[in-house]
């Protein structure tokens, strides 16, 4: 709720690297405690695909991938016009969607899990070619 525009509270790296500790540590605990590795994997596609998707753009740029930038997929989104908030909410019904796709998956086969990480990456997929045909110069 305090990340919600207008924003008061930034979580800056610091809180950002915690809070992938965090979600990777539950990772493993979930997996050592037998659920299967792409569930766990679903819940955290939104992210992954974002920080994957940029850094890889970047890589293939040549840019440097660890030096400070601002082309982040939600950031080309709001490049694109989109207001914070109707990103916020895009990435919030994503996120949902993936948490979605994990507790039909928990007890399914794994080619339905691994099924269901396509699904899910679908949005990503139409976010990324929305932001990178449409973004203002």
């Amino acid at each position: 709720m305090w990340n919600y525009p207008k924003a008061s509270i930034f979580m800056g790296d610091a809180g950002s690297q915690f809070l992938g500790f965090v979600l990777a540590a539950q990772g493993v605990v979930l997996v050592s405690a037998g659920v299967d590795a792409f569930v766990v994997l679903l819940v955290c596609v939104p992210f992954l695909f974002d920080t994957g998707f940029t850094l890889w753009r970047r890589f293939l740029a040549g840019e440097i991938v660890w030096q400070a930038h601002r082309t982040h997929l939600y950031q080309r989104l709001v490049g694109c016009g989109w207001s914070h908030a109707r990103v916020a909410w895009s990435y919030y019904a994503w996120t949902a969607a993936a948490v979605v796709a994990a507790a039909i998956g928990v007890d399914g086969p794994v080619w339905v899990v691994v099924m269901l990480l396509g699904v899910v990456s679908v949005p990503g997929i139409a976010l990324a070619t929305l932001a990178y045909t449409r973004e203002r110069p």
